[in-house]
């Protein structure tokens, strides 16, 4: 009786020692997995706070060719985007997360602030276009992504959990009517004197500013649940 309980005794000893260094090897591979989707995250996002400066110093450069009262007009805003895409890159740079569900509050926060971000620099790079053809052109491209984005939406959405797909349909609704609307904005603007120009760009680039900042945000939930 006595070898038997000493049996059993060491038996739960060794169970107990096995689960532990099973229970400490998966939190390390948790914390492996959560530092690995945090140095992905930063790096793509590094990426676009890069080009985003790029998009800066573009607009800076043709805004060199305009005369002075478009450049002062728009040294303000631009100095104001340069802040914003500076100070999130030193948020990111200093970020640190020890738990899944502070990275992912996190990772929401900094897409939004983005978001925000990009949307801002296209409508900066639509309205800083003076002549109407250029302007015409560079419009017509981004209609051609808008509408990319759009159907690559429609087919993705077959993708998402079947409990969330009702409400990304609702908001993909809101895109299409956004879209209708964009298309009579741009009726507007072709059939537009050229008095009427500068009103409507103005307007055009807000439309593709928010048209494209709502993509990106039924994307990204979307892509949380696929």
């Amino acid at each position: 009786m006595i070898l038997l309980t000493l049996l059993l005794t060491l038996g739960l000893a060794a169970c107990t020692e096995a689960e532990q260094e099973q229970a400490e090897a998966n939190v390390e591979s948790a914390a492996e997995q959560l530092d690995d989707a945090f140095h992905a995250f930063r790096a793509d996002l590094r990426a676009h706070l890069n080009e985003a400066g790029n998009e800066l110093d573009r607009l800076e450069m043709k805004l060199d060719h305009a005369g002075e009262e478009t450049r002062e007009a728009w040294a303000e805003t631009i100095a104001d985007l340069r802040q914003q895409r500076d100070g999130l890159a030193r948020e990111l740079s200093e970020a640190e997360y020890e738990t899944e569900e502070a990275f992912e509050d996190a990772r929401a926060s900094f897409n939004e602030k983005m978001r925000a971000l990009d949307a801002k620099l296209t409508e900066a790079r639509f309205e800083a276009i003076e002549a109407r053809e250029d302007f015409r052109a560079a419009a017509q491209d981004e209609i051609t992504e808008l509408d990319r984005q759009i159907e690559a939406l429609d087919q993705q959405i077959d993708e998402a959990a079947v409990d969330t797909r009702a409400e990304y349909q609702e908001a993909l609704a809101e895109l299409h009517e956004a879209r209708a609307n964009l298309a009579d904005d741009w009726e507007r603007f072709e059939n537009a004197s050229e008095e009427e120009f500068e009103e409507l760009r103005d307007e055009l680039a807000e439309a593709f500013a928010q048209l494209d900042r709502k993509a990106s945000e039924i994307k990204a939930d979307i892509d949380r649940t696929i």
